[in-house]
This record gives C-alpha cells, sequence and structure tokens, in this order.
C-alpha cells in the first residue's frame, strides 16, 4: 500500500512539474500566433494493437516571425517534427509542456511570417473508452472508432484542438485488407500498400478537430439513398455501420434515417449540408456524437432486432 501511495504521490508531481515546465504556454484558448487552414492526415489503424501510427501536415499561416508556436497533442510519440516554409524544412522539436495536450514547438531556425507548412510522423496509443482514438474487441475481432468531442481530437493528431479553427480535412486510413474504413466524407479509392491497403477520402468542407470521425475495422456495412426533396435535387448516400455481432440488425436505421432526414430538411428548410451520410453503431458510447456526416451511436440506439418494440 505505502508503495502504491508512494507511486500515486510521484505521478502526480511529476504531472503538476510538467504543467509548471513553461510558464508561458496557454491554460486556455491558443493564441492567434498561427491559424490553421487545412489538414492532410495519413493514419496506419490496424485496431489489434496498441498503438496507431500517422503522418500529418497542417496548413498555417504564421502572424509573425517567431522561434516557436503552440498547439495540441496528448501523449503522442513525435519521432520527426518540421515546418515547412517555401518548400523548404526547418527541423523543430516537440515539446508537450502541459497534461492536458498543450505542445511547444521550438524552431532550429526563425520563421518568418506567412504560409508554412507543419509536418509530424508519429504514434500514440488506443485508447480503451470513447475518447480519443480508441480500439474495442467485439467477439473475436478488434475495431476502432473516434470520439474527439470536446478535446480529444488532440490524442489522435497534432493540431489547434479548438472549435474555432475550421478547416478543411484530407484524411487516408491504411489498413488491414478487407477492413472498412468510414471518415467525415464519400471514400474515393482503396488500393493496396504492400500486405494492407489504403483507403482515400475526399477531402471535407471546413470543419473544427473535434467533428472529425475515423472508424476502422470487419465492419458490416448496409448502404442506401435518401432519395430528394424540395431541399435536396440529388439522392443523399446513406450507410449504416456495425460490429459483426449486430449483423442483421441495420434494417431499422436504414429505414427510419431518410425519414428523419426529409423531415428535418423541411423543417429547416434547407438541405443536408454534407455529401453523405453514415450511422455509425459502436458498443462504448454513452449516447450519441453528431460528427459530420458520419454519425455515432451507442449499439442500443439504432441495431435493432427485427421484433422490437
Amino acid at each position: 500500500m505505502r508503495k502504491l501511495l508512494l507511486g500515486v504521490c510521484l505521478a502526480a508531481l511529476a504531472s503538476s512539474a510538467l504543467a509548471q515546465s513553461d510558464p508561458a504556454a496557454p491554460k486556455g484558448r491558443l493564441s492567434d500566433a498561427a491559424i490553421p487552414t487545412a489538414y492532410r492526415l495519413d493514419l496506419t489503424i490496424l485496431p489489434d494493437q496498441p498503438r496507431f501510427s500517422g503522418h500529418a501536415e497542417i496548413d498555417i499561416k504564421v502572424k509573425a516571425a517567431t522561434r516557436s508556436l503552440y498547439l495540441h497533442g496528448r501523449d503522442l510519440k513525435v519521432s520527426k517534427a518540421e515546418i515547412h516554409i517555401g518548400g523548404k524544412p526547418v527541423a523543430a522539436t516537440w515539446t508537450q509542456v502541459d497534461p492536458t495536450g498543450v505542445v511547444r514547438l521550438d524552431f532550429a531556425a526563425p520563421v518568418p511570417a506567412g504560409p508554412a507548412t507543419l509536418a509530424f510522423d508519429y504514434d500514440g496509443p488506443f485508447g480503451d473508452t470513447a475518447a480519443g482514438l480508441y480500439h474495442i474487441k467485439v467477439g473475436d475481432a478488434w475495431y476502432s472508432w473516434t470520439q474527439f468531442e470536446s478535446t480529444d481530437a488532440r490524442a489522435a493528431y497534432p493540431g489547434f484542438d479548438e472549435p474555432g479553427f475550421k478547416t478543411p480535412f484530407t484524411i487516408s486510413v491504411t489498413t488491414r485488407p478487407g477492413f472498412k474504413a468510414v471518415s467525415n466524407s464519400p471514400e474515393i479509392s482503396v488500393a493496396k500498400a504492400g500486405e494492407l491497403e489504403v483507403h482515400r477520402f475526399q477531402t471535407t468542407k471546413p470543419l473544427p478537430t473535434y467533428l472529425v470521425a475515423i472508424d476502422t475495422g470487419p465492419f458490416v456495412r448496409q448502404t442506401g439513398v435518401v432519395p430528394p426533396t424540395p431541399q435536396r435535387a440529388t439522392p443523399l448516400p446513406l450507410g449504416a455501420v456495425a460490429t459483426q455481432a449486430q449483423a442483421g440488425k441495420l434494417d431499422y436505421v436504414m429505414a427510419e434515417t431518410p425519414r428523419i432526414v426529409e423531415l428535418l430538411e423541411r423543417y429547416f428548410d434547407q438541405p443536408f449540408p454534407f455529401p453523405k451520410l453514415d450511422q455509425i453503431a459502436t458498443p462504448e458510447m454513452p449516447g450519441a456524437m453528431e460528427n459530420a456526416g458520419a454519425d455515432t451511436y451507442a449499439d442500443e440506439i439504432i441495431v435493432l432486432d427485427s421484433g422490437a418494440t
């Protein structure tokens, strides 16, 4: 017991020291020293493994010449960090200066005001609850989902993890052959990459970091469309996604979603704002999450037997 208490005290002291290691670090919102304008995320997600990896690029506008910037990334192991200015890389040092995921980037040379691109190679641990990029074993198979509201996107990729920043995201997922990958926008290609496959997605509309969704695994999926409405001239691609344990229980959500979308379009007198809609089930969510074009629900909300009341 004494050893356990000592360990807890040491961990608390280490956390406190980390939080105080940079007095200049922002305690709330980031400053406007750098503004993100676009993200490109290339993730390798093998849900049966303890960690995932990624390459992230963030286009930014730097307000004034600087030797450092603050952004977010929580418990990520960054093997390479750079800022590219006019196509030329400048090395950066990544230091997490707060347990909440505030990071300071220190550059090897001064960075001028203007456009630039941050680039990172990194890996991170999967979570086991609905926060960040998490994985769960259902039956004999592993699956992964994301839950980023409100400040957990920083556990999956480096970024400016605040809802005031809204940018387009271009996402790809490398995973095992035959697995499905689902994100906010339509999938545009699947290609072999050695023993794995790369799923590429259409660039999203501008989104805040917390509404990004990336789900990967041997899911079952049904597809259909929401017919055109007076507010929307073209059919809306529709999908329902769940674990193999829920196979045969997606008819309800596929039948009811078109009616719900049509009612909401009529009420707001405007079309559904994204190019597709996936309704995604997970056994871990306590409720539901309105990710853009990729809503996530607790299993019991949308996967039902045909005889359910």
